[in-house]
């Protein structure tokens, strides 16, 4: 008690123990839970949002916490549509699951790939205030409160009518192109591309860095072994190294297999 409430870990679920819900139109979505463990107390205050498809992704810096950034840079992330608010009091109990937006609320009406985020936002604890005069850094007071050394996760759900046999034949999924260790020209389109694997449903294409943190995903449906990557990838990358991988999901939702990582950064020049 009468500590600063900082958040140590959050983490979300479908409860149904896939990170990736496939649905089809109309169908009703599972409830979304947060299990989140923090250290102090304090209110806990922000909303739910939800990215549709087409919509630029969020990038790490947009899922931080905004009492973690600066306070000139505070107002400043990515938003997208506001689908639940809530407004909590945490005790010292150091965990806590919070229940997640309505399943009628959370939108089914465009196919493809949806996020569902976590958004929190700085709280008015006086005991996470800090007064500014005090510390020789201005007038006035910062508030502090739910601060978090880490980008929260998000919960992803694909939206499609297409119906799928499965095929009890199950073959090794293994990626094509771009090979491993690739330096790719920045002038010209970047294509993935993949084995199909019979009894495959659904896609999962990931592009991270080497920190982890995700840079491009995409579900793609069976038939389609083969996914063009945007013209801002090549920006959001820059000249770093990313790895990127596929997981295939049977009719079920269950994953049935994945690739390795394999490397790729774009050779400097002008795009």
């Amino acid at each position: 008690a009468r500590v600063p409430l900082s958040l140590t870990e959050v983490n979300l679920s479908w409860g149904v123990g896939i990170p990736v819900l496939f649905v089809k139109t109309g169908e009703k979505l599972p409830k979304v839970q947060a299990e989140i463990s923090y250290t102090g107390t304090g209110r806990l205050k922000g909303r739910w949002e939800l990215v549709k498809p087409g919509e630029t992704p969020p990038e790490p810096r947009d899922l931080l916490t905004e009492a973690t950034l600066p306070i000139e840079e505070r107002g400043t992330q990515r938003r997208y549509t506001e689908i639940e608010r809530f407004n909590i009091y945490l005790p010292p109990t150091g965990k806590i699951s919070l229940p997640g937006p309505e399943v009628v609320r959370v939108d089914e009406s465009l196919s493809g790939l949806y996020l569902l985020l976590l958004r929190i936002e700085a709280t008015e604890d006086k005991d996470s205030e800090t007064d500014l005069t005090a510390a020789g850094a201005g007038n006035g007071t910062v508030n502090g409160g739910a601060v978090a050394g880490f980008s929260l996760p998000v919960l992803r759900y694909y939206v499609g009518n297409s119906e799928q046999v499965a095929i009890p034949v199950t073959t090794q999924l293994i990626q094509v192109t771009p090979l491993d260790l690739a330096e790719l020209d920045p002038s010209q389109v970047v294509e993935f591309r993949w084995s199909s694997i019979d009894n495959a449903a659904t896609y999962l294409l990931e592009i991270r860095n080497l920190q982890d943190q995700e840079q491009l995903s995409s579900v793609l449906v069976k038939g389609v072994e083969r996914y063009q990557a945007p013209s801002w990838l090549r920006t959001k990358v820059g000249a770093s190294v990313v790895h990127w991988k596929v997981s295939a999901f049977d009719t079920k939702h269950h994953l049935i297999s994945e690739t390795g990582w394999r490397s790729l950064k774009f050779r400097a020049g002008t795009d």
